[in-house]
């Protein structure tokens, strides 16, 4: 029986493979680049307190709990320690997770990676895991917004699927994890 990494990485070269894959990789890397280290989102979080004065303290405190829940995952990463889709195992099966470079564009491994990062660990997603929690936070503070919101999630995980830098078990403890913190911030502010 396959393992979970190659059913994974199954999913991840079926999902590169698709007719509009290439077309998508060039929005999924301006997106994913808007959520990196939850800067994106922080950003969001300030705008809406420009906007919004009567309720800007909430705004920034849901920027807040995206730098939580970017925290949260991050350290989550380093006890986990599960390498990323296209980190090619050494002779013996293990992973070198440290090293010069990072995580590269390329396809030498597995899957075709078409984005970088400094670390080679994946799991859980910090976008995904960001993303989610500024949706819950940013949403509960304009409710018309939940439909974009959703759409934002989910294409944050697919982008980073789509890129070959996390396994879809990842996107989904990442959407985990930022629901945790998001749901967490709503209820201590309400």
């Amino acid at each position: 029986m396959p393992s979970l990494r190659a059913r994974e990485i199954d999913v991840i070269e079926t999902v590169q493979h698709t007719r509009a894959a290439s077309l998508l990789v060039g929005p999924a890397r301006i997106y994913s680049a808007f959520g990196e280290n939850s800067v994106g989102w922080v950003l969001l979080g300030g705008l809406g307190a420009l906007l919004d004065p009567a309720r800007w303290w909430l705004w920034l405190l849901g920027a807040l709990a995206v730098v939580v829940a970017q925290f949260a995952s991050t350290g989550l990463k380093y006890v986990v320690r599960r390498p990323r889709p296209g980190v090619v195992p050494e002779a013996d099966g293990s992973f070198v997770l440290r090293g010069a470079g990072g995580y590269r564009k390329g396809a030498d491994g597995p899957v075709a990676v078409h984005s970088s990062a400094k670390s080679r660990l994946s799991f859980p997603s910090s976008h995904s895991t960001s993303t989610t929690a500024a949706a819950v936070v940013f949403c509960a503070l304009l409710p018309a917004l939940w439909p974009l919101g959703v759409f934002a999630v989910l294409a944050m995980g697919f982008s980073r699927v789509l890129l070959g830098m996390h396994f879809p078990t990842d996107v989904l403890a990442g959407y985990a994890l930022g629901l945790l913190v998001g749901l967490a911030a709503v209820i201590l502010v309400y």
